[in-house]
C-alpha cells in the first residue's frame, strides 16, 4: 500500500480538501459521502449486491456472497502471460439469514469500513489492507462458521482455529461467549459473542509464535490509517504510517517488499508469501519508509 497524495480527499468535519496535507487528522468515518476509485474495495461501489469481487486485502482475501464473508488466502498462479492472485476461500461467516446488499460506510488511507444488510441483523465488518485481522461487529445472535470439505475446525482461546495445509486462520468472539459444534458436521460450527464483535487473524504459514501467542493479543480493532509524505532536503521522500486503534496501543500489520525502513528493524513476528512477494508481519502503531524524490 503507498499512498498517492495528490488525489487522496481527506475529509474534516463534513468538508472535504483536495491534496491539502492535514496533521492528526482521522477522518473515516466522515469519507462516506466521497467515493474512492481506484482502490482494492472500489468495486463494492459498483456492485453492492452479492457477490462482490473478491477483495484482496493482503495477506488475506475475501468476498460479500449471498450466504457470507467468504475468507481465504490468496494464491499466486501463474501463467505463460501473467502471475495473478486466485481466491480459493475455504470458509464463510455470516447469520442465517444471508447477505442481500453491502456498502462502504468510511475509509482510511488504507482502510475501510463495510456496512453488511443481512434481513433483520445488519452488521459491519473493518477491513485494513496490509493487516491479517478483519473485524465483525454489531453483529446480533449467533456466527454461523462453514467451511469447504478438508478443511479442520479446532477449539481454541475464545473460538476456532481453522486448518487447511499449511494455512490457519483464528476467529474469535469478543468477551463472553459460546461455541458449538455439531459432531455430525465437522465443517461448521457458531460462535455467540455477548459483546456482538468477532476478529478472523489470519496466522502466518511462517512464524515463531504459538497459536495460543496470537489468540492471547489484546483486542485493538484499527478505525483508521493515514499516510503522510514529506520531502528532505536530501530528495529522499519519508513516508509515516500511521494506525489508529480502538486503544493506543500497537496493531498488528505487514511490511511488504518495497517498504524501505528510515531507521531500524523491528521485531518480525511471521512472514506470509502472496502474489506481491513476502509480506513480513510486525506490531507497531507507525512507520516511516524512505523513497528517493520522484523525476519531474
Amino acid at each position: 500500500y503507498t499512498p498517492y497524495h495528490q488525489n487522496t480527499y481527506r475529509a474534516e468535519k463534513g468538508s472535504v480538501d483536495r491534496g491539502r496535507k492535514t496533521e492528526n487528522v482521522f477522518a473515516t468515518a466522515e469519507r462516506s459521502h466521497t467515493l474512492k476509485t481506484n482502490s482494492w474495495f472500489s468495486s463494492v461501489y459498483k456492485n453492492q449486491g452479492v457477490p462482490s469481487a473478491p477483495l484482496f486485502a493482503l495477506p488475506g482475501a475475501y468476498q460479500f456472497r449471498a450466504d457470507g464473508l467468504a475468507i481465504g488466502f490468496p494464491r499466486a498462479v501463474a501463467t505463460p502471460d501473467t502471475v495473478f492472485g486466485s481466491f480459493d476461500p475455504f470458509c464463510s461467516v455470516g447469520t442465517a439469514s444471508g447477505i442481500s446488499r453491502v456498502r462502504v460506510l468510511g475509509y482510511g488511507d488504507w482502510d475501510a469500513h463495510f456496512a453488511v444488510e443481512s434481513g433483520s441483523s445488519p452488521w459491519q465488518v473493518h477491513m485494513t489492507q496490509g493487516s491479517p485481522v478483519t473485524t465483525i461487529d454489531h453483529f446480533s445472535g449467533q456466527l454461523a462458521l462453514v467451511c469447504q470439505p478438508g478443511v479442520t475446525l479446532t477449539a481454541i482461546e475464545q473460538g476456532l482455529m481453522v486448518t487447511r495445509g499449511n494455512e490457519r486462520i483464528l476467529i474469535q468472539a469478543r468477551g463472553t461467549h459460546t461455541l458449538e459444534q455439531d459432531p455430525l458436521l465437522s465443517d461448521r460450527a457458531q460462535l455467540f459473542s455477548a459483546e456482538q464483535s468477532y476478529r478472523i487473524m489470519l496466522v502466518p504459514q511462517e512464524t515463531s509464535q504459538s497459536v495460543a501467542w496470537f489468540a492471547n493479543l489484546p483486542w485493538n480493532t484499527i478505525l483508521d490509517t493515514q499516510a503522510d509524505a514529506e520531502e528532505g532536503r536530501d530528495d529522499v521522500v519519508r513516508t509515516t504510517y500511521a494506525f489508529r486503534g480502538e486503544v493506543d496501543a500497537p496493531v498488528l500489520t505487514t511490511l511488504w517488499p518495497h517498504h524501505r525502513l528510515s531507521s531500524g528493524e523491528p521485531e518480525v513476528l511471521g512472514q506470509y508469501e502472496t502474489v506481491l512477494g513476502t509480506l513480513r508481519l510486525i506490531q507497531t502503531t507507525s512507520f516511516t519508509t524512505t523513497s528517493d524524490t520522484p523525476m519531474p
